[in-house]
């Protein structure tokens, strides 16, 4: 057999059809999700807009197989996405066939690879199997904590540019966002937010999620959300004051 080429197998028996190691660019900031479509048939639309945030925050973009329609062999499309990406994002979770192969194939072509597992969605409460149980993997119980996991992957493997000489680019704006309010009457809307800390209104917010209830308080729903800094005590409920204009 040449180089450079893998035989797919069929159940019936063997193929002919070959997979080739075709001449790929890595697609900048591109990255790869095999995740269970079964096990999440009824919440797909929550499961994905948990990368779709991280996508529009972060500047990335996730591919998936069932996205992409091409006259390839539906293996060869999917090695292809595998090898063109940064890394894979590989959602374990229930032991899926289809995720399974998936993350063989990385294995296969030594791609990067990151494992999801969802301790509290695992059908057959049978945990993660033998065979990668000793590898790292990153655990989530709910559709907000997977977000918050995958902004945290990111930014480690694909760093968004980091403001003055911070480790952790996230953690230091919200010490930023903390620094806006001079006291628990100064109310901001997500996008004046965004336009303190010079950033776009998707970082924004997942900067400002994780504080809400902790460092800030919330006012408002939707469009009109406001946040201000968490009282510490007993006092007047904040008021909106008048914002500064830029450069007075």
């Amino acid at each position: 057999m040449p180089r450079g080429v893998v035989k797919a197998v069929s159940r019936s028996g063997p193929s002919s059809s070959l997979l080739a190691f075709n001449d790929l660019a890595r697609i900048d900031r591109q990255i790869f999700v095999a995740y269970p479509y079964t096990l999440y048939k009824n919440e797909r639309a929550d499961y994905r807009k948990a990368f779709s945030e991280v996508e529009k925050a972060l500047q990335v973009k996730f591919v998936y197989a069932d996205d992409r329609l091409t006259g390839a062999h539906v293996l060869q499309k999917i090695l292809d996405m595998i090898r063109s990406s940064e890394f894979g994002i590989y959602d374990i979770t229930g032991w899926n066939p289809n995720v399974t192969l998936e993350l063989g194939l990385a294995l296969g072509v030594r791609e990067p690879y990151f494992m999801l597992f969802n301790p509290t969605r695992d059908p057959q409460n049978s945990g993660v199997p033998a065979d990668v149980g000793g590898i790292d993997r990153i655990q989530y119980t709910s559709f907000s904590d997977l977000t918050e996991r995958v902004v945290n992957l990111v930014t480690q493997q694909l760093p968004i540019p980091k403001p003055g000489n911070a480790v952790d680019p996230l953690e230091q704006y919200r010490r930023n966002v903390i620094n806006l309010f001079p006291d628990n009457t100064e109310q901001l809307s997500v996008q004046e937010i965004a336009d303190e800390l010079g950033i776009e209104v998707p970082l924004a917010q997942l900067v400002v999620r994780p504080l809400v209830g902790t460092r800030l308080d919330q006012h408002g729903v939707r469009r009109g959300t406001k946040y201000s800094k968490k009282a510490l005590g007993p006092g007047r409920p904040p008021k909106t004051p008048k914002r500064r204009r830029k450069g007075t």
